[in-house]
C-alpha cells in the first residue's frame, strides 16, 4: 500500500510540474521573454516621438535671483490690488510662464506673505495683514 501511495505521489507531483511550466512558457510567450519571444519590442521604438504630446524645449533655464524677485513682487503687487482671486485667475491675468507664477504663490505661501483660504483649486489668495502694511510703505 506505501509503495502504491509513493508511486501515486510521484505521479501527482510530475503533473503539477507539468503544469507549472506550461503555464511559465505562456506567460513568457505573452510578455514576449525567453525562448518563447518572438524578437518584437514592445512599446514605441526608440526615438518616434509621440504624436499627441507637444514638443518642449530641451534645456532647463534657469531664472536669476532678480528674476524671481521681480515675478513675486508682481504677483503680490497684483494681489494686494484684487484680493479673492484663485491661482488659475492670478495666471490668466498676469499672463507670461504659469510655472513662473505658481512658483511665486509657492513662495509667498511659504513665507507667509499671502493668507490662503480654501483648498486644492479653490484656494484663493489674499496679502496677509503683516504683508500689507510693508507693501503699503513701499508704495
Amino acid at each position: 500500500m506505501a509503495n502504491y501511495r509513493n508511486e501515486l505521489n510521484a505521479v501527482i507531483a510530475r503533473h503539477v510540474h507539468a503544469a507549472v511550466d506550461d503555464a511559465i512558457g505562456v506567460y513568457r510567450a505573452l510578455i514576449g521573454v525567453g525562448a518563447a519571444s518572438t524578437g518584437k519590442r514592445r512599446g514605441r521604438p526608440p526615438g518616434a516621438a509621440s504624436a499627441s504630446a507637444p514638443s518642449r524645449p530641451k534645456k532647463f533655464i534657469r531664472r536669476s535671483a532678480r528674476q524671481i524677485a521681480g515675478s513675486v513682487g508682481r504677483v503680490v503687487a497684483f494681489i494686494s490690488k484684487h484680493p479673492g482671486l484663485r491661482s488659475e485667475q492670478i495666471v490668466k491675468a498676469l499672463g507670461g510662464d504659469a510655472s513662473g507664477v505658481s512658483d511665486a504663490l509657492a513662495r509667498l505661501r511659504a513665507s507667509g506673505r499671502v493668507k490662503t483660504d480654501g483648498i486644492k483649486r479653490a484656494m484663493t489668495y489674499s496679502i496677509a495683514q503683516g504683508a500689507a502694511k510693508k507693501a503699503n510703505k513701499g508704495s
